[in-house]
This record gives structure tokens, sequence and C-alpha cells, in this order.
């Protein structure tokens, strides 16, 4: 399994979820679960999802498989939650950017995603995104 792990980083509205290897659709949808989790625990109103694939390669087929999951399920699921997030990636595959640059197209949802050559870019971006909005850290831990 690609899928390594998610965490929320403390004190931040910032997800992290870890790839590495080849990713399925299957890795996806596991990593799209436990991101909401994580969200949903946090209790906060704005997310920053940052999708670390550094490691991560892909299939064309799987490529294709996952653009069709996030198109209708997680498109579907983001409308109905009571919190919003943006996602960013990191990562330098072919098929990473495939997947980043196939999102950008109407008929797989129109949706810009930031992609980063590595974490600490990605976690300065959404920081910098943070402070300029005024975000504040609305998160509920327990």
């Amino acid at each position: 399994m690609a899928f390594v792990k998610t965490s929320l980083v403390s004190g931040e509205p910032i997800v992290i979820t870890s790839f590495e290897n080849g990713v399925t659709m299957q890795d996806v949808a596991a990593s799209f679960e436990s991101c909401l989790d994580l969200m949903r625990f946090g209790g906060g109103s704005h997310y920053f999802l940052i999708g670390d694939l550094s490691g991560a390669t892909g299939a064309f087929g799987d490529i294709l498989k996952i653009l069709q999951y996030t198109r209708t399920v997680v498109e579907q699921t983001k409308a109905v939650l009571p919190f919003q997030f943006t996602p960013l990636f990191v990562g330098s595959d072919a098929m990473v950017k495939l997947y980043v640059d196939a999102r950008r197209l109407q008929q797989f949802g129109s949706a810009e995603i930031a992609l980063f050559p590595t974490l600490d870019l990605a976690l300065s971006a959404a920081r910098a995104q943070i402070a300029q909005t005024g975000q504040k850290d609305d998160n509920k831990q327990k």
C-alpha cells in the first residue's frame, strides 16, 4: 500500500498525507477518509491539505482511476462538508504532474492544485496563505 500516514500539524489548520511507491485509487480513498477524520476532529472551518507525493509514483491507468475518483467522490463529499480544504501537492514524478495538469481540465473538475518540489515549500505556502487571509487557528483539538 502506497498510503503511508496522515497527520494534523499541531496548532495549525494543515493536514499532511504521505504516499510512497505506486499510488492507486484505493490508496487515495484510504488517505481521503483519514484526512476527513482528522479535519472533523480538528473542528476547523478551513484546512490546507498537503499531499506529500515526493516518494510516490503512479501508473497511467491508476492516474485515470484516481482522476475519476476525485472528480466524483471527493467533489461530492466536499459539497456537504462543514469545512473547506485547499489541496497542495509535493512531488516531481511525471504521473503526479499529469494528475495536477489533468485536474485543471473541465472534465476533471477545473481544480487548481499547487505543486511544490519539497514539503517545506508547501508548508511555507500554506502558512503564507493562512497569514494573508488572517485565518486564525480555529482547530478545537481535544
